[in-house]
């Protein structure tokens, strides 16, 4: 989860749990009541962020508004592979910021070495579809299947 995210369910997990204690103490009700209530609250809000594809709204958002702000490109490059086709139709923006990374490195992280924007983005595709050979129909799910039919990969 991002920063924004955990703050929102956080908002959202306090502000019910605000109503049902002021619930639990106006109407007498029991201690099991506010952790039965809360416990269900809570799982309910889990369940409606997981519905949200987090990665690919992020990498929307943060491609959207390249042209007006800083964007992390190697954050972006370091997200899922479900985002991979949405980096890949943006290349031209990622290839304006691609100087910036150019002799960007750390120490510790020998991937980040030298290496151009865009040539972590083919390494990340390839990646991808080397990967994507060695699955089988045990390990399939939806967002590898969008993102192979991207770049044209047989099952």
């Amino acid at each position: 989860m991002t920063g924004v995210q955990t703050v929102l369910f956080r908002s959202v997990a306090t502000i019910v749990g605000l109503i049902t204690l002021a619930h639990k103490v106006k109407d007498k009700k029991s201690v099991s009541y506010l952790f039965r209530i809360n416990g269900i609250s809570i799982f309910s809000i889990l369940l409606l962020t997981s519905l949200f594809n987090w990665d690919l709204i992020i990498a929307k958002h943060n491609i959207n508004h390249a042209h007006n702000k800083e964007i992390d490109f190697l954050f972006e490059l370091s997200l899922s592979d479900k985002t991979l086709p949405v980096l890949d139709q943006n290349r031209d923006i990622i290839k304006t910021k691609n100087n910036v990374y150019k002799n960007y490195s750390l120490d510790s992280f020998s991937w980040t070495r030298n290496r151009s924007l865009l040539e972590r983005l083919d390494d990340r595709i390839e990646k991808f579809k080397k990967n994507h050979k060695k699955h089988t129909w045990l390990s399939w799910n939806y967002s590898d299947q969008k993102t192979a039919e991207y770049f044209n990969l047989e099952e």
